[in-house]
């Protein structure tokens, strides 16, 4: 119960944070010294977290499936972003739990959340292809541990001209699909565990509750221009993991 509270904590706010899931994942097991194949409740918890984006976003979301532009523009960055990470997956996965590709996950946040700091004033449908596969080259990246989704999607989509709100709310209708996907991929492999039904609910509904305080947080630091300050934490974390 105790790993199910800490595990649904970070799931909530890491996975909307740009501050890495992945990379707090790992910190997590090396301190509580847990292993991962005791953990597989928190697969569902991605069910969660998309849940949250749904919730959160419901009006932005009904409004952005009925532009036919923005729909292509989405549907051209998810499969960039499905073909890189599995690729990615294919070659690299073994290492994933190797601290010096960790830290350079976290260091390469860092630059991306330092470098991009502000937006433009265009719109998601107004993307061009090429911007589109930029961007969801950034997603498929984020495969990687220590690289955060939200943050070099927001902070890409900053970098290509996208207002401050078009940003926020690109970066998680693109988490919808890759969300839902991740759980189809894991979800394979949770017939072998016997999972204990009140923990499982209880991580669910937290990592829920959690992650929409962290998408408020998320777009009030965006709309006060303080995404940055998130890429110091990243930094000093890309430090730190090298000592762990």
């Amino acid at each position: 119960m105790k790993e199910a509270f800490i595990f649904s904590l970070i799931q909530g706010l890491t996975e909307f944070l740009p501050i890495s899931s992945s990379g707090h994942l790992f910190l997590a097991k090396r301190i509580l010294q847990v292993k991962s194949e005791s953990l597989p409740f928190f697969i569902y918890l991605h069910l969660a977290t998309l849940l949250a984006i749904l919730v959160y976003l419901h009006k932005e979301i009904i409004s952005y499936i009925q532009d036919r532009k923005v729909l292509i523009n989405l549907t051209i960055t998810s499969l960039v972003t499905l073909s890189l990470a599995c690729l990615i997956m294919i070659t690299v996965q073994i290492y994933f739990e190797k601290k010096i590709l960790i830290a350079i996950g976290f260091l390469f946040t860092s630059l991306i959340l330092l470098l991009f700091k502000k937006g433009g004033k265009k719109l998601i449908k107004e993307l061009s292809v090429k911007e589109c596969i930029l961007i969801g080259a950034l997603q498929g990246l984020a495969v990687l541990p220590g690289i955060s989704r939200s943050g070099v999607t927001i902070a890409g989509s900053l970098g290509r001209g996208l207002n401050k709100k078009e940003a926020f709310n690109f970066s998680f209708l693109l988490a919808i699909p890759v969300t839902l996907v991740a759980f189809l991929v894991k979800a394979n492999n949770l017939s072998q565990y016997k999972l204990d039904g009140f923990p499982l609910i209880f991580s669910f509904i937290l990592t829920f509750l959690v992650g929409v305080g962290s998408l408020s947080i998320l777009r009030k630091f965006l709309e006060e221009s303080k995404l940055y300050k998130f890429g110091y934490y990243c930094l000093i974390l890309a430090v730190l993991i090298v000592f762990l």
